[in-house]
């Protein structure tokens, strides 16, 4: 069985080496037909180019921003009162009280 295993082994060995010393040789360039890392963002919209333009005042979007978040925080902090107010009234917080002694 040795003998059918070893042209094998060795074929694939010269081949293997083969394909190393071509892609060492490229140098990490590729053939002149290749495009350019320019044309490639070019074609997938990626260049600086294509992002987006900014457009309006600054401030009146933060204020509108500010506003938001502010509504966000009133409706949180009024539903965490609440919450906590119900907790209290149905006896959630007992937990400091000892059991009872027979």
């Amino acid at each position: 069985m040795l003998p059918r295993v070893l042209p094998l082994a060795n074929s694939l060995r010269t081949t293997v080496s083969r394909s190393s010393v071509l892609a060492s040789n490229m140098s990490g360039y590729g053939p002149a037909h290749w495009k350019s890392d320019r044309d490639i963002d070019k074609e997938t919209l990626s260049h600086m180019d294509y992002l987006p333009i900014p457009e309006g005042s600054w401030s009146t979007d933060y204020k509108r921003n500010q506003g938001k978040y502010n509504l966000q925080l009133l409706i949180s902090t009024s539903i965490a009162i609440v919450t906590g107010f119900a907790m209290y009234q149905t006896g959630c917080f007992n937990a400091w009280i000892t059991p009872q002694k027979r």
